[in-house]
């Protein structure tokens, strides 16, 4: 029953999309779900897209990397719009040295190579040449719950 529920949503989904003028854009983010800095593919149809990404924290005692994509709605007019989507992400927290320790607020401060789902509810910004984004999203691994924002800035391709 709910291979069918999905494969309906992604039909729907689909055939609104068909008609859509696409918008593309590649940004940066700051932030999102622990990750400190994030890049993003994003391809916007009429109001429902999906984004392509990777990340990491650059981090020299404990690296956190990130890879994967995630969807969204748009609710508004013109340029200006309310963001709800998902994501899911792959997470990998690796301990570079083991006699050296690094803070951690928002990603795990131990060893995992772990899924990662995250929701977005944020504000867009299109402009003529720009995509501004700024939001909460917090997500959840399989046994830490982690808080997020994100601010993010793109350009139109």
């Amino acid at each position: 029953m709910s291979k069918r529920f999905i494969l309906a949503i992604i039909f729907f989904t689909f055939c609104t999309c068909i008609n859509a003028q696409p918008i593309k854009a590649l940004s940066i983010d700051v932030g999102k779900t622990g990750i400190i800095f994030n890049t993003y593919y994003d391809h916007k149809f009429s109001k429902f897209g999906f984004r392509l990404g990777a990340g990491s924290n650059f981090n020299k005692y404990l690296r956190a990397t990130t890879f994967g994509g995630g969807g969204f709605y748009l609710q508004g007019k013109e340029k200006n719009f309310l963001e709800i989507g998902a994501d899911l992400n792959y997470l990998i927290v690796e301990e570079i040295s083991d006699d050296q320790r690094s803070f951690s607020f928002i990603y795990p401060d131990y060893e995992t190579k772990t899924f990662l789902a995250s929701i977005n509810l944020g504000y867009r910004l299109y402009t003529r040449q720009l995509l501004f984004r700024i939001g909460i999203s917090p997500g959840v691994t399989k046994n830490d719950f982690i808080p997020g924002g994100y601010i993010s800035l793109g350009v139109k391709l």
